[in-house]
């Protein structure tokens, strides 16, 4: 994500903690300080690489050098809200923006985006279809795990279904990650028995209900009606489940006379894509 970012003031003791820009992250919940280095999600990595029975050629892209994966919920992004909190002896509030029906910072939004993608792939079962249909029981304990670095307390109701957005966005995510890692093996039958990924280790129920899920008919039908649409898309953006409105405030401040085209540039035009750079030179023309 490549939204315009100021640089942070250093953190003064307070009894109110912000999210730093540019926000890397300890795992959260119980215990998250003491994770070793190498927790790096192995999912989040290439996994044909690490099946045994693939070719021998198959270039074995898992490590645990940070600047080798910018993109991965790695050691590199688990560094600085423990430190935030520790600062300033407070936990991070969690503010809501109406104009972005977020957090009220992009900075906020992707610490707490990338927090909640740890806590959903070390602490959350992958027992239900999505979050939505997850008990609420469940919900409470595995939000729960966010409280060491956020206030969770006396969230309004918008704060609220704000989180509960990021955590659906992020169950999602890490479901098609898992389904990813099950699709490099020819048998299904390898894949349970013997590849179960390191997040789920000692969570054998967790991963056989997801083999049993992505081979369920209707799993399977829904996921060929989805490619189909996929390849009917003209255009394509590139900018994650981030809020718009993010880049339309950097792009602002930025000084641009003209946001909207700007962000257009920003999120859609990438290279070969000749529509997206036709209708961007078109709108360019007409401003």
């Amino acid at each position: 994500m490549k939204s315009a970012q100021s640089s942070p003031s250093p953190a003064q003791p307070s009894s109110t903690a912000t999210a730093p820009a540019l926000m890397d992250h300890l795992p959260v919940g119980p215990g998250g300080s003491q994770a070793p280095a190498s927790s790096t999600s192995s999912v989040a990595q290439p996994v044909r690489a690490r099946q045994s029975h693939r070719p021998a050629s198959t270039t074995n892209t898992t490590s645990t050098d940070c600047t080798a994966k910018k993109n991965t919920l790695g050691p590199c992004r688990q560094l600085k809200t423990a430190k935030v909190t520790r600062l300033t002896n407070s936990c991070i509030n969690i503010g809501y923006g109406e104009q972005h029906r977020a957090a009220p910072t992009a900075e906020l939004h992707s610490s707490l985006a990338h927090d909640i993608g740890h806590v959903i792939w070390t602490h959350c079962p992958m027992q239900w279809k999505s979050w939505k249909v997850m008990p609420n029981e469940i919900k409470m304990e595995v939000r729960g795990q966010l409280s060491t670095n956020y206030n969770l307390k006396d969230l309004d109701d918008r704060s609220l279904a704000y989180i509960n957005r990021l955590f659906g966005e992020r169950y999602k995510q890490w479901k098609s990650d898992l389904h990813h890692h099950f699709e490099a093996f020819d048998d299904s039958q390898v894949a349970l028995q013997e590849r179960c990924p390191k997040e789920l280790e000692g969570r054998d129920d967790s991963w056989a209900w997801v083999c049993a899920h992505f081979q369920a008919l209707d799993y399977v039908n829904k996921g060929q009606v989805n490619k189909a649409n996929r390849k009917k898309k003209t255009l394509l953006h590139h900018s994650s489940s981030r809020p718009f409105s993010y880049r339309m405030d950097a792009r602002r401040r930025g000084g641009s006379k003209f946001q909207e085209i700007d962000v257009f540039g920003d999120v859609y035009i990438r290279l070969g894509n000749e529509l997206a750079e036709s209708l961007h030179t078109t709108m360019v023309e007409r401003s």
